[in-house]
């Protein structure tokens, strides 16, 4: 995923083959000078800028369209190329018009928002280690998503689980406040940024996806039902446009067989 998204452009890998190589990592030796520069002008009350590269930093350019530089402090840049130890990557499943699954070839990837630095340090190897190893063709099922933001509810599901398995024994207290929800594509040497939104943590929103999770197996049902969560509209809300947007045979026949069950299911539920 890193190699498809963060790291797509050819040269941005050269750090991961000078490392392969056994060689000097020319990138480190330019960010301790960075740092050490840093220091120095930090000693004269001075702040000393450096810019962010696109593999650091999603959407970072050398300059915005009013030609703003992206630039910032030396020390904070510097944690930024750590965030991707943290992340989720997920991959969409997207239905065509035919009602066939596929994928595209795009990766979501979810970064978390640390409130608690000390909890997530103490949960984030016990989620992980829980993950289950189910393969989905030759990715892992559950990170197969119906739509974007589902990357970054499963991520909340799962560290918010070890918080509430250590809850048992005080209040439940969460290490995060929410996740940033990043949709990326590579296009030949480009790395578009198809979609980014955030997810909050709630406690009506993570028992409500609680209820929805593993409940549906037709990805279109299961799309809605997720938005409309996000949206605080009704379950059955949108589905008229899905309808009008998409073959009748995917609803109504033989082929429509996860699409009944899922409405069945969702009209007893309510």
């Amino acid at each position: 995923a890193i190699w498809e998204t963060l790291r797509g452009v050819p040269r941005t890998r050269i750090p991961y083959e000078e490392r392969a190589e056994r060689k000097t990592v020319s990138e480190a030796d330019a960010t301790w000078s960075d740092l050490q520069k840093f220091q120095q002008r930090r000693a004269q009350n001075e702040i000393y800028a450096v810019d962010i590269a696109s593999s650091i930093f999603v959407g970072a350019q050398a300059a915005n369209a009013e030609r703003i530089a992206f630039r910032g402090r030396a020390d904070e840049v510097f944690l930024l190329h750590f965030w991707p130890v943290v992340m989720g990557v997920y991959v969409p499943q997207v239905i065509d018009r035919e009602g066939e699954s596929k994928f595209t070839g795009s990766y979501v990837l979810v970064v978390p928002d640390v409130s608690d630095l000390e909890g997530f340090v103490q949960e984030f190897p016990d989620t992980t280690a829980q993950l289950k190893p189910e393969l989905a063709g030759y990715r892992p099922r559950e990170a197969v998503i119906s739509l974007p933001q589902e990357g970054g509810l499963e991520y909340l599901h799962h560290l918010t689980r070890v918080a509430k398995a250590k809850a048992e024994r005080g209040e439940l207290a969460y290490s995060i406040i929410g996740v940033e929800v990043y949709h990326l594509e590579r296009q030949g040497n480009n790395i578009r940024m198809l979609g980014a939104d955030r997810v909050s943590v709630t406690r009506r929103l993570l028992e409500e996806y609680e209820t929805l999770r593993g409940c549906y197996r037709d990805p279109l049902f299961k799309r809605q039902r997720i938005l409309n969560l996000l949206r605080g509209e009704s379950w059955y809300r949108g589905f008229d446009q899905l309808f009008s947007r998409n073959n009748s045979q995917r609803f109504i026949g033989s082929r429509a067989d996860w699409f009944s069950a899922d409405s069945r299911k969702g009209f007893e539920a309510e």
